[in-house]
């Protein structure tokens, strides 16, 4: 599990910033997907796994890799692809299958096919879940923000027509989302 660390942290911080920032989301998430899958093929390539084995490692590996892509873009962060990562190492080893060298000959099958769309479908519902809960929060924010400052612009309207100075400072903020902010390859804060 310890292996989940650097990987997450070379791919989906290291990588994925700068492609990010020139190709796109899409082409961050697609190039650290292929790089995750091949970072494991010497693994695959000095065992004895068949070539069905090998295709089924392949399959979570890529089904892996856009999963733990696409939650540093919707989320924003690389920590829920760090979680991931390490929790389902640790669930490799608790259940034993990583512990040889050689891979076990996974048996595609309904089952182990269902676990893992079933699997699949649970994370990327949570990630969509988790991705629409930031965004109301901001939302939330911004409606508490205008609707602090209108109450504060009223107090202020009332309090001139009564002749006194107006002595609460207004603003006006908009509705609108508020950009986030992305760190760059060369550390600097850019608005996405």
């Amino acid at each position: 599990a310890y292996n989940a660390i650097p990987e997450e942290i070379t791919l989906r911080r290291t990588l994925f910033a700068p492609v990010r920032e020139r190709l796109g989301a899409t082409a961050a998430v697609l190039l650290t997907t292929a790089s995750f899958t091949a970072l494991h093929l010497p693994t695959w390539l000095t065992s004895e796994t068949s070539l069905k084995g090998y295709a089924w490692q392949i399959l979570h590996k890529v089904l892996f890799g856009l999963l733990a892509g696409w939650s540093v873009v919707r989320l924003r962060s690389v920590f829920f692809a760090l979680g991931l990562h390490v929790s389902g190492n640790a669930l490799g080893l608790f259940i034993g299958q990583l512990q040889s060298e050689n891979l076990p000959d996974f048996e595609i099958s309904w089952l182990n096919a269902a676990i893992l769309v079933v699997g699949a479908a649970v994370t990327a519902g949570l990630i969509l879940l988790l991705g629409q809960r930031r965004a109301l929060c901001a939302q939330s924010l911004i409606v508490r923000i205008s609707s602090t400052s209108t109450r504060s612009g009223a107090k202020a309207a009332s309090a001139e027509s009564a002749g006194w100075p107006s002595a609460i400072p207004t603003a006006t903020i908009s509705s609108a989302p508020i950009p986030m902010a992305s760190r760059t390859s060369s550390g600097y804060m850019t608005r996405a």
